[in-house]
């Protein structure tokens, strides 16, 4: 979060471009851009914050602390970690087993429909349509109603679809529940009436819901027609209890692209009762094993410290990834070369260091990326500093001590070095623990008009020697 704002969004995104990258350059026979990509698209393994289970922030080579998943702040487009914790389209099962297991994802799952709808943070005008933390009106939760379908309880995915279908579609001037961002609000809409969805792009499938209406017909580009009929007990029935395709039992909870632009006929029959489970064929997902070390790519290992910032000393801490490997570290202050060590338990630091850590799996011969970690010793361990009136939580720059630890923020606000203060005037007393000659004082102040961060109208200075008299 410190190189780049918005951070887990990109990250994730960016894991999803680059899987797609990877399947153009499998067809194109380019195999080493394939395994390049392919590893890359893995990156979202280094978010997943095993203490929790949601798509952390990273920040100086660890998770970010304090986290709260409700938060709406910089490092999410327009939206939480509990919107983008399930932003792994193109590896759904992989995501699922790497830090759930079936049940534990279900769950998680339930939770996001089930939790309080109220956020904390930045007020965000485009998260709306709010089933728990679930949002329908905006792009990154488009895809999750339909991940039960990989855990083979489909009709809780067909139960959200009608939900959303009947709840947040209207024929009125404010039928649409979220910003129709070039139609992303209305192709969910037509996609989920036939009665399927495309979770992930770039793969040849659909996912199966429940069909809103009882008779459509496809017209593919090939000249034939696709006909999808929905024979139902009563108005109630939104529950799948048998497909056909073309007049034979189809039992996958999918449809394949070529299935489709054949044509033909596809029939639900729905029931107004969850029906008994099916051990019908999940949908297509990417499933690694870590022995595949061309493919595999190991999740970068987290540095833990209670702050970037010391008076005296701090003890690290790393935690590993999931699987039986070694991790590797050097400490380093500047201009030193480190030492290579076997990392066995926490050690502690007695002056500003740099640390980097990786993590290699004997038995798979991989090796993770590395993270890289900053911690400072103050300059001035004696000061002491009080803030009067309260900081943005959001923007705390490592809280109080911020202010005088000299680690100073750049123009990108977005990454947490700044404290920022909103409709309040910013007073503080820093002591400095004893008389000392000053030649020099001052504050630093940030301006961004865009973004309505503006410079103190005022501002003033004043110096005490014994803390009483001015």
């Amino acid at each position: 979060m410190e190189d780049e704002h918005e951070s887990v969004s990109k990250t994730l995104e960016y894991a999803y471009n680059d899987w797609c990258i990877a399947q153009i350059a499998q067809q194109l026979g380019k195999e080493e851009d394939y395994k390049s990509y392919y590893k890359r698209s893995q990156s979202w393994r280094n978010l997943i914050n095993p203490e929790n289970g949601f798509m952390n922030q990273r920040s100086n080579g660890g998770f970010q602390k304090p986290f709260d998943p409700f938060e709406v702040n910089n490092n999410y487009t327009e939206a939480n970690a509990w919107q983008y914790t399930f932003f792994v389209p193109h590896a759904v099962n992989d995501f699922m087993t790497y830090n759930y297991g079936n049940a534990g994802f279900e769950k998680k799952l339930d939770d996001l429909f089930s939790v309080s709808s109220k956020t904390s943070g930045r007020e965000q005008a485009d998260i709306t349509g709010l089933i728990g933390q679930y949002a329908h009106g905006n792009e990154p939760s488009h895809h999750i109603a339909y991940l039960y379908n990989y855990l083979s309880k489909p009709h809780k995915t067909q139960k959200l679809i009608h939900q959303i279908q009947t709840d947040f579609y209207k024929n009125a001037p404010d039928g649409l529940i979220g910003n129709e961002d070039c139609g992303q609000m209305s192709a969910w809409h037509v996609l989920s009436a036939l009665g399927f969805y495309s979770v992930c792009p770039g793969t040849a499938e659909f996912v199966i819901g429940t069909p809103w209406f009882d008779n459509i017909k496809i017209k593919t580009a090939s000249g034939k027609t696709l006909e999808i009929k929905a024979s139902r007990e009563n108005a109630n029935s939104i529950y799948v209890s048998r497909m056909l395709l073309n007049d034979a039992i189809y039992t996958k909870w999918s449809i394949s692209y070529s299935d489709v632009i054949n044509g033909g006929t596809f029939e639900f029959k729905l029931t107004d009762k969850a029906p008994e489970q099916k051990q019908y064929d999940i949908p297509k997902s990417e499933s690694l094993d870590p022995a595949n070390v061309d493919f595999y790519a190991m999740p970068a290992p987290s540095i833990n410290a209670a702050s970037i910032t010391f008076k005296d000393s701090l003890v690290i801490d790393i935690t590993r990834s999931p699987f039986e490997s070694t991790i590797y570290y050097t400490v380093g202050g500047d201009f030193e070369k480190p030492e290579k060590k076997i990392f066995k338990k926490p050690f502690t630091i007695y002056k500003t260091s740099t640390i980097n850590v990786w993590e290699e799996d004997v038995n798979y011969k991989t090796v993770s990326k590395t993270s890289t970690a900053k911690f400072y010793k103050l300059p001035h361990p004696d000061w002491k500093i009080k803030i009067t009136n309260p900081y943005n939580p959001q923007y705390h720059a490592g809280g109080d001590d911020g202010i005088i630890d000299g680690l100073l923020g750049d123009e990108n606000w977005r990454k947490g070095r700044w404290q920022g203060y909103y409709i309040t005037d910013f007073e503080c007393v820093v002591d400095l623990g004893k008389t000392e000659n000053l030649f020099t004082f001052s504050a630093r102040c940030l301006q961004d008009t865009r973004a309505w961060i503006l410079m103190p109208t005022q501002v003033e200075f004043e110096i005490s020697a014994d803390g009483k008299k001015i």
